[in-house]
């Protein structure tokens, strides 16, 4: 299916894209595109149907059933935003669910439209559930170059070292690659045993974004937010004893985990990868 645009967007040369489904634990994407929208009062631009696209052990149509009558049926859908960020500039957002099917068309039609409207930086946010304490920050990046490599370095991201099945991040970095649309992967790393996604990880995110797209935001609320909630979770801990003793080890690991990102261990495994590419690092 087309997509359908709503409004022009105008010159958006950056875009912040996420995708629902295994590529979002936690939900990780609705929360943020819901202080996305208190801090930018981002608009509509597009609506793309994504029939042929998605399959229904990923996704299904939502019906909205009144009095015993459908009243409504919402077939799976990825929408676009933007928000001024200058008086010359707007940022491009997509949320959506991640395709089922045909990802090398996906990928090439989503590339072509974000050609048209001038996006030549994308960020793509993901989330996935470790082992890691719930308050600790840990996020990882993806990247396909030095400018990528130092971004991610200034962000704080440890470097992903993985091999195995991927998401949909993956074939969209593949092909912007081949555009010259510069591109990174950030995962959001959650521990497995909360539900949602933490006011910590995403005040991080949004702290990432506003960097990315030279933006200045007010992100108290949400650290006001997470002390609140600690509380919280302290006391459903202290009824689950197994759980908890799971939990303090991956407290005192946490320490551990931070000495490493310091002296910069993850970093200098995706160094050595770059420079076998061929990419020389410049020091900082």
């Amino acid at each position: 299916m087309s997509i359908e645009l709503i409004s022009n967007p105008g010159r958006a040369t950056r875009g912040v894209l996420a995708f629902t489904g295994r590529p979002d634990a936690g939900r990780l994407s609705r929360a943020l595109f819901e202080e996305l929208t208190h801090l930018t009062e981002y608009q509509p631009v597009a609506r793309w149907d994504l029939d042929g696209y998605w399959t229904v052990e990923g996704v299904r149509p939502r019906v909205e059933v009144r009095h015993g009558q459908i009243q409504r049926l919402v077939w799976p859908q990825y929408e676009f935003f933007s928000y001024q960020a200058n008086p010359e500039e707007r940022v491009l957002l997509g949320r959506g669910p991640e395709p089922g099917t045909r990802w090398r068309d996906f990928t090439q039609v989503l590339l072509n439209q974000l050609t048209q409207w001038s996006c030549r930086k994308v960020i793509l946010v993901g989330s996935r559930f470790d082992q890691i304490f719930h308050d600790e920050i840990r996020l990882s990046a993806v990247v396909q170059d030095v400018r990528g490599y130092n971004l991610a370095r200034h962000w704080h991201c440890q470097a992903l070292e993985y091999q195995g099945p991927t998401s949909i991040h993956a074939a969209i970095m593949e092909g912007a690659a081949e555009r010259n649309i510069s591109t990174i992967s950030l995962w959001a790393h959650l521990p497995f045993y909360l539900k949602d996604a933490q006011e910590l990880v995403i005040h991080r995110l949004l702290e990432i974004i506003a960097d990315f797209t030279q933006q200045q935001w007010r992100l108290g609320h949400l650290l006001g937010r997470w002390r609140e909630k600690l509380s919280h979770i302290e006391e459903l801990l202290e009824q689950e004893p197994d759980l908890l003793e799971q939990v303090k080890k991956l407290q005192t690991d946490a320490g551990d985990r931070v000495a490493d990102a310091t002296r910069g261990e993850n970093i200098i495994r995706i160094d050595e990868f770059l420079k076998r590419k061929g990419d020389p690092i410049a020091d900082e």
